[in-house]
């Protein structure tokens, strides 16, 4: 420390020189004026940030509420695509039994509600339990085990063909989902056999079952006349469409008569006949043609496709008066946009139309075949036998003309009381989109008179 008689000479120089001390609370005026630029930077970041990442969420896609689902079901839009997008952005609601039942009335189908339960958040455990923890699922796919007799049936899952049993009755399939599904048994001359079944991953299921062969027609009796008087004919009891078969062979059938010579055959709609006792038909006149010389009582070999597989079997012919005493027995059906009814009682008022059935790929992949309406039923049968569905009109919600899906070819849509919805269009012999009009208001009589 200086000495006090020296303190006034050091003020003195200070004052000539230039003090320091100025110089130092410049320099700190200046920290604090960057200091509070800083906190001025950290204030409009704070508030910038939720907006940027609100910004980010919206594009980044958030997750659908249950309203969005609901929104885009009813706006048509098929369920495996709603599947998708909820795959893609996730939900974020739980599937309750409410929730799930809110789904369906709008249209969902058993795929979607697995999807969405798959997908939904799950309830966070209670903090203290002390039941035990259950055992880890097992991991991989399931499998279905086929264990049916007689061997060599055709097997559909949820009516998707999926293989053809051995000839031990016996198939494996191992790339199902985990889930509910419907599995059929299909064989000629044998009823088909339908059970549903539940698949869990990691885990086998197995459907065993005995198909019971159909009931098997029988003859006249001994006195019965089996030419009957009058020039009648035999009959196989089918109605024919004019619309040629995809494959350009045989000639479709676009209904069976209940009970009668082809049903008893086990003949459906949709089946295409090929040849008669050896002789090719491609057209229901040649189908008369062929059994003109035949009497009704005895047994014609049919040969017939059914989708899949070209099979030969006897149907025992019926009368043709008998059958359809309008005369129609092999008559045409009407093809694209017009009908073709049956005279016999039992049928009175049977309409066919020719229809595409989309697969849910917005119109990109679809199969083609015949839809009936009539006796209290709605039936579908494509012609290559990939989809088919004979739903009574009583589980059937509405049949309404689309508004959105494929509205621009007029496509309408079939939405049953459980939930599950189906696409169409009517169309016609060259694949042309027709107006759905003539289609709709024979469902609308058909529903109005059950």
């Amino acid at each position: 420390m200086l000495p006090a008689n020296h303190r006034p000479q050091l003020r003195a120089r200070l004052g000539r020189t230039g003090s320091s001390f100025p110089r130092k609370r410049e320099s700190t005026d200046g920290r604090a004026g960057v200091g509070k630029m800083m906190t001025a930077l950290l204030i409009l970041a704070c508030i910038a940030l939720p907006a940027l990442t609100d910004a980010w969420a919206q594009r980044s896609g958030k997750p659908l509420a249950k309203e969005d689902v609901i929104g885009l079901l009813k706006g048509e839009v098929p369920p495996e695509r709603v599947a998708q997008v909820a795959r893609d952005q996730g939900i974020s609601f739980p599937m309750t039994g409410a929730t799930e039942r809110e789904l369906r009335d709008a249209g969902a189908d058993d795929g979607l509600i697995e999807v969405l339960r798959g997908l939904a958040p799950k309830p966070a455990a209670p903090p203290h339990t002390e039941e035990p923890a259950p055992p880890p699922r097992s991991s991989g796919p399931p499998v279905l085990m086929i264990d049916a007799q007689p061997g060599n049936a055709q097997v559909y899952v949820d009516d998707e063909p999926v293989g053809t049993t051995s000839s031990e009755g016996r198939l494996k399939l191992s790339r199902l989902s985990a889930g509910s599904h419907l599995v059929r048994l299909s064989h000629a001359r044998y009823q088909d056999y339908e059970q549903d079944v539940t698949l869990q991953g990691g885990q086998t299921a197995t459907v065993s079952a005995s198909l019971v062969a159909r009931q098997a027609a029988q003859p006249p009796p001994a006195s019965a006349n089996t030419q009957p008087s009058g020039g009648d004919a035999a009959s196989l009891g089918v109605l024919m469409s004019t619309t040629p078969p995809a494959s350009g062979r045989g000639v479709m059938i676009s209904d069976v008569v209940p009970g009668g010579p082809a049903d008893r055959a086990g003949l459906r709609t949709g089946y295409t006949i090929l040849r008669i006792e050896g002789r090719n038909v491609g057209s229901a006149s040649q189908v008369q043609q062929a059994l003109a010389a035949m009497r009704v009582g005895t047994v014609a070999d049919v040969t017939y496709n059914d989708g899949s597989t070209v099979r030969t079997t006897g149907v025992r012919l019926g009368s043709r008066a008998a059958l359809m005493p309008g005369g129609g027995a092999q008559g045409v059906s009407g093809s694209a946009g017009t009908t073709g009814t049956m005279s016999n009682a039992t049928n009175a008022g049977v309409v066919s139309f020719l229809v595409e059935h989309d697969h849910g790929q917005t119109g990109r992949t679809f199969c083609v075949g015949i839809m009936i309406i009539g006796n209290g039923r709605l039936q579908y049968r494509s012609t290559t036998g990939v989809h088919s569905f004979d739903l009574a009109l009583s589980d059937i919600r509405e049949v309404k003309r689309n508004a959105l899906y494929l509205a621009a070819i007029g496509a309408f849509h079939i939405r049953l009381r459980r939930g599950t919805t189906y696409n169409f269009a009517v169309v016609n012999a060259q694949g042309v989109a027709q107006p759905p009009d003539p289609l709709l208001e024979a469902v609308d009589r058909a529903m109005g008179q059950r």
